[in-house]
């Protein structure tokens, strides 16, 4: 019943899971401490990397997509490795400056305009992009807000969904080769 604005605030937390009796105050204290424990992206993305490199080895063309946690991921993966095609970011954060030099593949993000705390960011991750002469492309749903294509939230925004899923698939068919799509 925890509102997603109190996830991060560990007070709020506490004052939800406190309304619950034990031992599921204890099972949920747990649960929770494992979410919110500090988490090392850099590392997450280094591992990322291994599989991209795993499966380029095999000569499988890869591409990344993924959704707030994930998205920040993906645009970081793309930090990681030269073997990656492209990356999709849906709400995510964006990696840092110095980290985007590195960056080998187009980007695509995709953001809810009521996400402030994230969405506020890209204009000047498109500009830092741009001074670094990468390739990233964005969208925002003015009405939607984080966790758009989340369909079991409140914050579900079914046509920003529809429309960033098919933007993502027509950005990947541009990114592959059509030799890689036809053997897939």
């Amino acid at each position: 019943t925890m509102p997603p604005a109190g996830w991060a605030n560990p007070e709020i937390r506490e004052q939800y899971v406190a309304k619950e009796p034990e031992p599921r105050q204890s099972g949920i204290r747990e649960t929770l401490g494992k979410l919110f424990a500090p988490r090392d992206n850099q590392a997450y993305a280094r591992q990322l990397a291994a599989w991209v490199d795993h499966f380029a080895d095999q000569n499988l063309p890869v591409v990344s997509v993924g959704y707030c946690m994930g998205g920040q991921l993906s645009f970081l993966l793309a930090t990681k490795t030269g073997r990656l095609k492209a990356a999709v970011c849906n709400y995510g954060m964006a990696p840092e400056p110095d980290d985007m030099a590195h960056i080998a593949c187009p980007v695509y993000g995709f953001y809810g305009g009521t996400d402030h705390r994230i969405t506020d960011l890209v204009p000047g991750v498109a500009e830092a992009m741009a001074k670094l002469g990468k390739t990233f492309h964005y969208k925002i749903y003015p009405e939607a807000g984080h966790a758009f294509f989340n369909d079991s939230r409140v914050s579900y925004h079914p046509d920003a969904a529809r429309d960033g899923w098919a933007e993502t698939l027509a950005f990947f068919a541009h990114a592959l080769p059509q030799t890689a799509l036809a053997g897939s």
